[in-house]
């Protein structure tokens, strides 16, 4: 894939999942130079469609909220609202605590955390991380609204409902499916291919204007008759489908 937006490699150490953004066991991380151009492709879909900002995203199986919240600190000024669900009750915590980091409340809470964790045992990785978390406020400080957050328990397979019950209609749904490596789908089984079920029950999420950004390893089929394909994208082991309801 060639890059369209984001043409210039940076350097995204600070928004390494595990330093400021909080990481656990089985929930990955994304590349972010990744996750900058695809919401940026997903945006000027949108524009095509008429549909202007702010936005609102949604990610449906959001694991620790990585992804919404890189998103969120790069491109804060452009989102209205970030929500995720996910069928793990401790991956809606993590999600909820990473989230709260696109606040100045939030963030001073985490850099908090850090700081206790420096003066108690005083690692070189403690110090890097609050060094990191004050350049990271350069994306937070100073905006004129701030980005309502919100996460829900449930299973995307089954639950669409539940899954955005309360939520605003998303604008952008944006998910990265779990590769049966370090994720593994769970939830609903049956024969039936899983990330077929997802986007079965996004259906009754996304409206006719919205955009949907599927990634996935290019083993899974993304595909769905209630979808019209806009673009498909190889990147290295994955693949990306930007979507659209028909």
């Amino acid at each position: 894939m060639e890059y369209q937006y984001v043409t210039s490699k940076s350097n995204y150490e600070d928004l390494a999942s595990g330093k400021v953004i909080e990481s656990r066991k089985g929930m990955t991380s994304f590349p972010v130079r990744l996750a900058s151009e695809l919401f940026q492709r997903g945006v000027f879909r949108l524009q095509n469609k008429g549909v202007d900002g702010p936005y609102t995203v949604y990610d449906p199986c959001c694991g620790g909220g990585y992804l919404l919240t890189v998103i969120g600190l790069l491109h804060g000024d452009r989102i209205a609202g970030l929500y995720g669900s996910d069928i793990r009750e401790e991956a809606v915590a993590l999600t909820q605590r990473n989230l709260s980091l696109l606040s100045e409340e939030g963030l001073e809470r985490r850099m908090e955390e850090i700081r206790r964790n420096w003066t108690e045992y005083g690692k070189d990785s403690h110090q890097e991380a609050l060094h990191a978390a004050e350049r990271i406020k350069e994306y937070v400080i100073g905006r004129t609204e701030g980005i309502r957050t919100g996460c829900i328990q449930a299973d995307i397979m089954a639950e669409a409902d539940k899954a955005s019950a309360g939520l605003p209609s998303p604008d952008l749904i944006i998910a990265d499916v779990p590769y049966g490596q370090e994720t593994q789908w769970g939830g609903t089984k049956d024969a039936e291919d899983p990330l077929y079920r997802m986007l079965d029950q996004l259906q009754r999420v996304a409206a006719h204007s919205s955009v949907l950004i599927v990634i996935a390893d290019k083993g899974q089929k993304i595909r769905h008759e209630g979808y019209r394909r806009l673009e498909a994208l190889r990147i290295g082991k994955r693949q990306a489908a930007i979507l659209e309801r028909l």
